[in-house]
């Protein structure tokens, strides 16, 4: 992880357009937070409660000209597991952490023809079994650290007074340590938007992308996704605003065992925001998209969910989100829903604390195998249903410092 590192680092120094002599900030983040749950890996029976402590330090450094930014970051997160239930999980302490450099070059930012261009370089590493456990919320028998080094870039400017085009391409190669945990692979993507303003108060958006995934397996597999979809962002009033985007996904597998050469569906997504008072917000969403895993195992994932914040006073709000998520693979099926009650408050101007509540519920998966056939790695938790109920205490600290260099 060292030499990755230092070696994104070293990078982003020799990033051109650079003055070094503008003011440099920072800004960093230290958080820690207890939680208690009654099922923290989803086991059927629930092997009893786990108490996990969450450590977590991030900062970015940025240096800010008229025509160009520099930002660099990274964050380190570390998680200790105790109680009966930590025997269940892949192991009782969790270490995960990352860097990016990003460079950013503007021009008439104010203008209807200004231009950006943007590049960045990043590296993560993880445990693959916690990185599935962050994404569907259970445990797997997935084993060895995740290795993520990506490049990506793009640019976007204006074409006329009503009329903006922006494209985007990122690769990402994720391999294992050990080598034997799992599949190697590469993804590849791009797209292209079109953005055409209709009045002042309405958005219209088409997209075209791409997606490449090329697995190290012995068949060498390869899967192509196209996307392309058209959109609107609108303010119907001045307290309900609608994003709603619709499309087609073609998704073809070369040299794959155990699945379908070619699929077609349906994706989207729609935002609904209502603000019936300045204090109360409300968000009804529903997505639907089509994309791998943290391990490479590809998904439709489909999402419905809510939520309601009320601001109490200046410092202190209430929220609640219920959510109904769906992973379907090319094997297995799994559903999950989840309603969660959150309380935050800012202490000071650098402090905050929350408390929130969460229930967890994971349905009886359906499916042939709980093995992703391309990666060899899992794609569904259980057959059988089990949920958790959990109890978070977070506090932060948060400063900014403006260094003159």
């Amino acid at each position: 992880m060292t030499a990755s590192l230092r070696t994104i680092a070293i990078g982003a120094c020799l990033l051109p357009g650079m003055a070094w002599s503008a003011d440099w900030s920072l800004e960093t983040n230290v958080s820690q937070s207890l939680e208690f749950n009654s099922n923290a890996s989803l086991s059927s029976p629930p092997p009893g409660q786990t108490t996990s402590s969450y450590t977590s330090l991030s900062g970015t450094a940025e240096q800010r000209t008229q025509s160009s930014e520099l930002g660099i970051s990274g964050d380190v997160h570390f998680t200790k597991y105790w109680g009966s239930g930590a025997g269940v999980l892949p192991q009782t302490h969790n270490l995960a952490g990352g860097l990016k450099a990003h460079y950013e070059y503007f021009d008439k930012p104010d203008s209807d023809f200004g231009r950006r261009a943007w590049f960045e370089a990043a590296y993560r590493q993880q445990q693959a079994a916690f990185a599935l456990l962050d994404q569907f919320g259970s445990s797997t028998g997935a084993t060895g650290t995740l290795n993520r080094l990506s490049f990506s870039g793009g640019f976007d400017r204006g074409l006329s007074a009503h009329d903006r085009l922006s494209a985007s391409a990122e690769t990402i190669r994720t391999t294992y340590s050990p080598g034997s945990a799992g599949t190697a692979f590469q993804d590849t993507r791009g797209s292209v938007t079109w953005s055409h303003r209709l009045s002042p108060l309405t958005v219209l958006k088409a997209s075209s992308g791409g997606e490449w995934l090329n697995y190290d397996n012995a068949s060498g597999t390869d899967i192509i996704i196209w996307r392309n979809q058209g959109g609107v962002e609108t303010t119907l009033s001045p307290r309900l605003a609608l994003r709603a985007g619709a499309g087609i996904s073609y998704v073809r597998t070369l040299r794959g065992a155990g699945v379908a050469p070619h699929a077609v569906g349906f994706i989207g997504d729609v935002l609904l925001t209502y603000r019936p008072l300045k204090t109360l917000t409300t968000t009804l969403n529903a997505s639907r998209m089509v994309g791998p895993s943290s391990l490479g195992s590809l998904f439709q994932t489909s999402l419905v969910g809510g939520s309601v914040t009320q601001q109490i006073d200046s410092a202190s709000s209430i929220s609640t989100a219920v959510n109904f998520r769906r992973f379907a693979s090319t094997t297995a099926t799994t559903d999950y829903a989840s309603v969660s009650l959150s309380y935050n408050h800012r202490l000071t101007s650098a402090w905050t604390a929350s408390v929130t509540y969460r229930y967890l519920h994971r349905f009886r998966s359906s499916g042939s195998t709980t093995i992703d056939p391309i990666t060899g790695t899992p794609v569904a938790t259980g057959l059988t249903s089990a949920n958790s109920h959990s109890l978070m205490f977070t506090v932060t600290r948060h400063f900014v410092d403006f260094l003159g260099l």
